[in-house]
């Protein structure tokens, strides 16, 4: 971890964004499904999803960065995203996009934000503080893998919120190993994540510690050992926040936001202090949720994993299984 005590950076101002929340959890986890759903909550801004907020925090973790500089940089995009959707700037329309704004009940007042000249429609600079400062609307992102390195988070937004999307290990193994995280690293120009130097070539920055390993190992098992990676240090980070930082996580199963649909979206209501909007059984609809997860499905799955993985690797990810399905949260010790 960073312990870089030298300070350039003035990280004393007032951030723009007051409400900030953010929906995390593993790639593959559901988080832009799960964000259709909490965007089209009473008083949330459409969720944007920004890599840099992603990649600032391991960076650090890297020592890369020092402190004051990566806050400095999260509160700058955070800020300079919330603003830009707050008055219809570089809004998402590609209609396919999970998180394209076609998706929102709101459309037609982001639309209008877009089409208003700065300064009519009482959007002043003044009011565009105000709107964020005195307002009750949130700010949304979805960010990936961000648990690991959370305290920079609340650094920067110390009343931050975060919605952590937790899903079976099978399902996330074997999405992982189809969409080819365990080659595509540094490799594919598309995968638009920077990676850190190997001994023999560039690997995901969560492997740093176990390089090595991860070079000598075949995709399946690359794949199994990143995920187990990953929530150790979830497991890590979250023993190290205190009792008020644990508070402002919500833990939530993709599993139950498919099958009890409304249920979880009262706990998130609760948890963001809102409630449901008039798009929210619109967007249910069009997801199809509630719906029910296939056992079978997962079954097949493990089969293919276990056809393609070592027996150690295999070993290493039942053992996440039986985690996930006996403890309510996987995090905790």
């Amino acid at each position: 971890m960073n312990t870089n005590k030298r300070k350039v950076f003035f990280v004393d101002e007032k951030p723009l964004v007051k409400k900030l929340v953010l929906l995390d959890g593993f790639s593959r986890a559901g988080k832009f499904f799960v964000g259709k759903i909490v965007s089209n909550l009473k008083k949330m801004d459409y969720f944007q999803a920004v890599y840099a907020l992603e990649q600032i925090p391991f960076f650090h973790r890297l020592n890369c960065i020092t402190e004051d500089a990566a806050v400095a940089l999260l509160r700058k995009i955070v800020d300079e995203h919330a603003y830009n959707i707050r008055i219809g700037r570089n809004l998402n329309l590609r209609y396919s996009d999970a998180s394209s704004l076609f998706n929102s009940y709101e459309i037609d007042e982001y639309i209008r934000r877009s089409m208003n000249q700065f300064g009519e429609i009482n959007l002043t600079a003044d009011k565009i503080i105000d709107s964020f400062w005195k307002g009750n609307r949130c700010s949304l992102f979805v960010v990936h893998e961000v648990l690991p390195n959370m305290q920079l988070f609340f650094k920067a937004y110390p009343a931050l919120k975060i919605i952590e999307l937790i899903r079976h290990p099978v399902d996330v193994i074997h999405s992982w190993y189809l969409r080819g995280w365990g080659r595509r690293f540094g490799l594919d120009p598309l995968s638009f994540i920077p990676v850190i130097n190997g001994n023999k070539g560039p690997i995901p920055w969560h492997a740093y510690e176990w390089r090595e390993e991860y070079e000598a190992s075949c995709e399946a098992d690359r794949v199994i050992k990143c995920i187990a990676a990953l929530t150790e240090m979830c497991s890590q980070t979250y023993q190290s926040l205190s009792a008020r930082q644990k508070r402002q996580i919500l833990f939530v199963r993709y599993e139950d936001v498919v099958e009890n649909t409304s249920s979880e979206i009262e706990r998130i209501c609760a948890f963001l202090d809102t409630e449901p909007s008039k798009g929210i059984p619109l967007i249910m609809a069009k997801e199809k949720c509630p719906g029910k997860i296939s056992l079978n499905e997962r079954a097949r799955k493990i089969s293919d994993i276990k056809k393609n993985a070592g027996k150690k690797a295999f070993a290493l990810m039942m053992k996440l299984v039986n985690d996930y399905e006996t403890k309510e949260n996987p995090y905790k010790k």
